[in-house]
Formats: structure tokens, sequence, C-alpha cells
């Protein structure tokens, strides 16, 4: 099984920190203050996962480019059974998961909203998932 990692000594400064981190939506909103919408081209990583190749030729056609050849194979590179870092270890304290779960729910709202389509579907925040 996996042992947890013990954050009951991690500074609420610290928690939050990293959590702001991960708001893409507040991240995205300075770069939408600079820039009109239709000149940023926004991403989802996991929507690749299984075949990158729609991302790929959406991202080309943004850019005025050609798409990729049908015959072209996109092989994964790096994959291997072992995780780095696995997110799985990582387990909040009851008062850390609602300060983090609040961050970044309220963030995926503004980023939602900014890609106009569900994202939040795609990661799990459920309390079993992070927290003990």
């Amino acid at each position: 099984g996996r042992v947890p990692r013990d954050l009951s000594l991690v500074p609420e400064r610290v928690i939050l920190s990293r959590a702001r981190q991960s708001c893409y939506g507040h991240q995205l909103s300075h770069w939408l203050a600079e820039f009109p919408r239709d000149q940023l081209k926004i991403v989802v990583l996991e929507e690749a996962s299984k075949d990158p190749r729609p991302m790929l030729d959406d991202i080309a056609r943004f850019l005025g480019l050609a798409t990729f050849d049908a015959g072209l194979e996109f092989p994964k590179l790096n994959v291997d059974d072992k995780k780095h870092n696995p997110i799985g270890e990582l387990r909040l304290l009851g008062e850390q998961y609602e300060m983090v779960h609040s961050i970044i729910s309220k963030d995926l709202d503004l980023f939602e909203t900014y890609l106009q389509r569900d994202v939040r579907s795609r990661w799990d925040l459920s309390r079993s998932r992070w927290s003990d």
C-alpha cells in the first residue's frame, strides 16, 4: 500500500501557495487581460493522453499550419510502470483539504468559463482521493 505523507507540519501558507500554483483560470486571466481570446490557444494535456493527433491537428490549424500526415506515428516516450512523485501519496488533513478544494474548485469554474467546456470531470477532486 501507499504510505501517506504527514502534512500536519507543513505551514498553511505553503499548502495555499502550492494550491494557487495549480489555478489555471487565474493564471489565464492575466494572459486574457493582455491578449484577445482568439489569439490564445488553450489546451488541456489530459485530452491528448490516448490519441494526441486531434489536439495537435487543432493546434496546427490554430497556427495556420498544415495538419499532420495521417500516417505519422506519435509513439509514447518515457512511459514506465513507475510513478515519479506519485500524487496518490499526498494526503491532506481535513481542514487542509477544505482550503485547497475551495481554491481549486473556484478556479476550475473560471477555467471552464474560459474554455467553454467541462474539464472538472477529468480530475478527481473528491475528499476520499485527497484526504484521510
